[in-house]
């Protein structure tokens, strides 16, 4: 048994899975934590914040053996108060979303002896790090970052980018850092790098 516990729960450990939109980021959370269910002696618990309670609506991805507990981002605090002794895995969706003082929670949870693994973007909208997830990978013991595939009509390439878009138009550089998907005719496919120059120089027909 000490095999299988010490394969799926790592004391002390960060595990990071990233990647732009539809690189499968929340999926790859619920499967790293899907088979402690069926470990005797140990739990865990999956959090979301509170912004992204729209998610399972949308994208479909929820929990069929445990439960969202959703925590308001800028009150990234209530995370402790949810970890209970017996939580040997705590698992947060969305990580990007949450306020800087989930760092300070984190690192209390690690050095208490948790292993955590969270997911999001590492890059947002405009191809920059998202400052949360900039500052949990240089710390973290294991990273998965998968590409998507681009969405852009006849490419398919390898994507690491989420591009937003605006009534079907790229948004401008300067529009809000967070403005969710299927409010105000907002979408996000995921981009590779060559469409996104593409486009900045107003000539896809290079690439396409």
């Amino acid at each position: 048994m000490q095999g299988v516990y010490s394969s799926y729960i790592r004391p002390g450990n960060l595990e990071v899975y990233c990647g732009p939109m539809f690189s499968f980021k929340t999926q790859r959370l619920i499967d790293r934590v899907r088979p402690i269910q069926h470990i005797p002696k140990a739990d865990f618990i999956c959090i979301r914040p509170k912004i992204d309670v729209r998610g399972s609506e949308i994208r479909q991805d929820p929990l069929d053996f445990a439960k969202w507990y959703f925590v308001d981002e800028t009150k990234s605090g209530e995370i402790y108060k949810l970890v209970k002794k017996e939580h040997k895995v705590i698992a947060i969706d969305e990580i990007q979303f949450f306020d800087k003082g989930i760092l300070l929670e984190l690192e209390t949870l690690l050095r208490k002896g948790k292993n955590i693994a969270v997911a999001g973007f590492d890059l947002d909208f405009k191809g920059e790090p998202w400052e949360i997830m900039s500052l949990l990978l240089p710390k973290a013991n294991f990273i998965d970052k998968k590409a998507a595939i681009c969405a852009y009509p006849f490419c398919g390439r390898d994507a690491t980018r989420t591009q937003r878009l605006i009534k079907r138009a790229p948004a401008p550089y300067d529009s809000p850092l967070v403005m969710l998907e299927g409010t105000k005719n907002i979408d996000y496919e995921p981009r590779c790098i060559l469409i996104i120059l593409c486009q900045e120089n107003q000539n896809l027909s290079k690439i396409l």
